[in-house]
């Protein structure tokens, strides 16, 4: 109760209405009297067509870090503590070992948490990096009335964060105050003044202080015109080394901030399941004069993910060499009946399979074995079998390895067939001991095959194609049948 009604009054304290004498507040200053810094804009998009390009079409992609390669070693290099809310989830708490954040009314009442929040989600208007920035309840700004707090559980040498403007008629200026731990103001740092209007020079503005003594027990983090907010987001701790970095937001697009005139390379961290496709040489190389840089893209490819016990070549070669064969099958089977790499309970396999890999026992990709898996392998032989059939019959000619169907329907000429495929096993593994098996038992009906697809009597619902309704014995006898040549 009393979290919501400190809540309830900051919300109320920060929606009054602006005085005239407070509006459209410009404070002159000479662009001479300050050092201009310039901006590296851009988009990372989803090359859905894996051409290298950004086209129409192609989404942008929310959450990449891009950043400046100063070292050049293609990876981001971040020094001290980070406290980003794109780091996490909208509306949860922010726990972040060495720092805890909070909020601080005028009358000194402080707050429980902060929480990460977006006011715009589908542009990202009022955030620095990504799309969230720091809040509490539902708000996601902070004023004179309600201040961010940070609490560090060591003193540190340095704080930094971006305050955004969040008004359109008046200059939001934002304040960094560091104190000790005796609760002594050790140093304040205000930004220009920041809107989104024309008025202003800028939105954005990185606010930092240093103290080498290393003495800062905590900071406040407010707007110093009463009753204006602003939004703070990239909370930055002791990060003296680390390279200009950002987050791109909900559309892809990004900017990093605060650069001088240079030589910069840029680069992105190209997301987990993704290649990148451009630029093709990895980074982009910009010299920063006297404007922007804009337009530096990247494009990523989304690749496929291959599960670890699927053959990446041919899902149905579980033994992997370069034929589908009766006898994967019954690796699947044999794997199933005694289980070696899987949880006999559950069907999930090892995780990760051992090197080398035994067997790609996963047929249909889910990372569990089960009859299912064999069943495809044994379906795809009955399909390219009645091809070769449906062949045969119209040139007259019997030229097919597999002319027997799996699953026949009828009894006829099956003494014949199975003979050829007992013939063809004896030919090819020297065993004269696998006799052809009488007709009536080689041929497998498709009464016996429906079998294999039981009513569950506890759903009381058919569950066609469900791997827990087949009958491990079946398919074991089906593909003993297939490797010996019997059907």
């Amino acid at each position: 109760m009393i979290h919501q009604n400190l809540a309830r009054a900051f919300r109320k304290s920060s929606r009054r209405r602006t005085p005239s004498s407070t509006r459209r507040l410009l404070f002159p200053e000479s662009l001479e009297a300050r050092r201009v810094l310039a901006l590296i804009t851009g988009s990372v998009v989803n090359d859905l067509n894996d051409n290298g390009e950004i086209e129409v079409g192609e989404p942008g992609m929310a959450g990449v870090e891009v950043y400046v390669d100063a070292n050049q070693n293609n990876m981001l290099d971040i020094s001290g503590t980070v406290v980003e809310p794109d780091h996490f989830e909208a509306d949860t708490l922010i726990e972040v070992p060495g720092v805890s954040l909070s909020f601080q009314t005028a009358t000194g009442v402080e707050g429980d948490v902060i929480i990460a929040i977006g006011e715009t989600p589908g542009t990202g208007e009022f955030a620095s990096t990504g799309k969230l920035v720091f809040g509490i309840g539902e708000n996601d700004f902070f004023n004179e009335f309600g201040k961010l707090r940070m609490d560090f559980d060591a003193a540190v040498s340095s704080v930094t964060i971006d305050v955004i403007g969040s008004s359109r008629f008046a200059e939001d200026v934002g304040v960094l105050e560091v104190y000790d731990s005796n609760d002594a103001l050790l140093a304040s740092v205000s930004s220009s003044g920041l809107c989104i209007s024309e008025a202003c020079l800028t939105q954005i503005e990185t606010i930092r202080v240093d103290r080498p003594e290393g003495d800062i027990a905590y900071a406040l983090a407010f707007t110093k015109l009463e009753r204006l907010t602003a939004r703070f987001d990239a909370l930055r701790i002791n990060d003296g080394d680390s390279e200009h970095w950002t987050l791109t937001n909900n559309e892809g697009n990004y900017a990093i901030r605060g650069l001088t005139s240079g030589n910069y390379h840029v680069n992105q961290v190209t997301p987990e399941g993704y290649r990148q496709t451009g630029p093709t040489d990895g980074s982009h190389e910009v010299v920063i004069t006297d404007a922007d840089a804009p337009n530096v893209d990247f494009a990523n490819h989304e690749e496929a993910v291959i599960p670890a016990w699927q053959n990446p070549d041919n899902p149905l070669d579980v033994n992997d060499d370069g034929f589908v064969s009766p006898i994967d099958a019954l690796q699947i089977i044999n794997e199933i009946n005694n289980p070696s790499f899987h949880d006999a309970a559950t069907g999930k396999l090892q995780d990760p399979p051992p090197a080398p890999i035994p067997a790609y026992f996963d047929v249909d990709g889910n990372d569990f074995i089960s009859p299912v898996d064999a069943l495809r392998i044994i379906n795809h032989i009955n399909s390219e079998t009645e091809a070769a059939m449906n062949g045969e019959a119209e040139d007259g000619n019997a030229t097919s390895a597999f002319a027997t169907p799996v699953f026949s329907e009828s009894t006829n000429d099956a003494n014949d067939l199975a003979n050829k495929r007992s013939q063809r096993t004896t030919q090819a593994t020297g065993n004269d001991s696998l006799r052809p098996r009488d007709a009536n038992v080689a041929a497998v009906s498709m009464l016996e095959i429906d079998q294999v697809f039981q009513e569950d009597a506890e759903l009381g619902s058919k569950t066609m194609g469900n791997s827990e309704a087949i009958d491990d014995s079946i398919v074991l006898q089906l593909a003993k049948h297939l490797v010996n040549g019997t059907i």
